[in-house]
């Protein structure tokens, strides 16, 4: 089955709906093409393997690197994660000089979330699924540009 020919996924966002407003926000984040790279589920709990300890650790350092939102609940599944985002409105949003901060939306966080993965140790086979690291290009056209040195297929 050809990309072409796949069927498409409906967009669940809403088209006018400002993500960066305060709230709780759910999110499930797959790997590409949802192959299972981040552990294993043995005697129904699951064991985090190098790949789903870093995917752990970056998640962890969210609230770190936003500093208005913070975590609620999370899993780290085999291959995706299911976690609660929170936007919070308490934050002072002066950071002097009469300057302000700009709003971080959540497209911004996940697109952070999902580099640092896949930067860190290069991990460039660790991928996460969405547009935000593919090349656009014509279905009839060969990829163009130097090889990735560090795509590999992981040993599992």
């Amino acid at each position: 089955m050809t990309n072409d020919q796949k069927p498409r996924r409906k967009a669940i966002r809403l088209k006018e709906y400002d993500y960066s407003l305060p709230g709780h926000y759910y999110l499930t984040i797959c790997t590409q093409n949802r192959r299972c790279l981040l552990g294993k589920i043995i005697d129904e709990k699951m064991v985090l393997n190098r790949y789903g300890k870093i995917v752990n650790k970056y998640w962890r350092k969210l609230p770190e690197k936003f500093n208005n939102i913070s975590l609620d609940e999370y899993i780290i599944m085999p291959n995706h994660l299911h976690g609660i985002i929170v936007i919070n409105d308490d934050v002072p949003n002066n950071v002097g000089a009469g300057f302000s901060r700009p709003k971080i939306s959540l497209g911004q966080i996940v697109a952070w979330f999902k580099l640092s993965i896949h930067q860190t140790n290069k991990l460039y086979y660790l991928r996460f699924g969405g547009n935000n690291r593919q090349r656009a290009r014509r279905p009839d056209k060969k990829r163009v540009g130097k090889p990735d040195p560090y795509r590999q297929k992981i040993p599992i």
